[in-house]
């Protein structure tokens, strides 16, 4: 499922910015996000009229952003934290997975051929990082790896 959430700007330096599921007044700058629920996440409104993000084991969720590492929206509970994908809205860019899928690599295959460390191809594909954030170095090796411009996978 794909849900709309809004990342708030604060208007203070040393305040980080806040992510919403109810859009902001017209006062304040944001930016709308759309992000996929992970499977057993829910999306309800409770009985106050609030939206909410509901954990599999029927916890609310306090969304975060995590600016290191591609600005990924965190959703957290008190037994710890899922990071949600970002939905792909602009199709020019192929993701990597479906990439790596039609090629019929593994992730493990996919990091052999380039060098790479499986993990930052799993960071990539869950939507943890994004590929524009990879070093050039990185990009460009997963790109001749798979055979591909690199701007297919931006």
């Amino acid at each position: 499922m794909i849900i709309k959430c809004y990342r708030v700007y604060s208007e203070f330096a040393n305040v980080g910015d806040s992510i919403v599921l109810d859009c902001p007044s017209s006062d304040q700058i944001y930016d709308e996000i759309d992000v996929v629920l992970p499977d057993g996440y829910a999306y309800v409104t409770n009985e106050c009229g609030e939206n909410q993000v509901i954990a599999p084991n029927g916890s609310a969720c306090e969304l975060t952003l995590n600016t290191i590492g591609g600005q990924v929206i965190i959703a957290w509970t008190a037994r710890g934290g899922k990071a949600l994908r970002r939905a792909t809205i602009d199709h020019t860019a192929i993701p990597l997975q479906e990439i790596r899928a039609k090629q019929g690599l593994s992730q493990q295959q996919l990091a052999d051929a380039s060098g790479i460390n499986i993990r930052q191809i799993q960071r990539v594909e869950l939507g943890e990082a994004e590929a524009g954030n990879l070093t050039a170095r990185n990009l460009l090796a997963i790109a001749d790896a798979l055979g591909v411009d690199p701007r297919e996978l931006i």
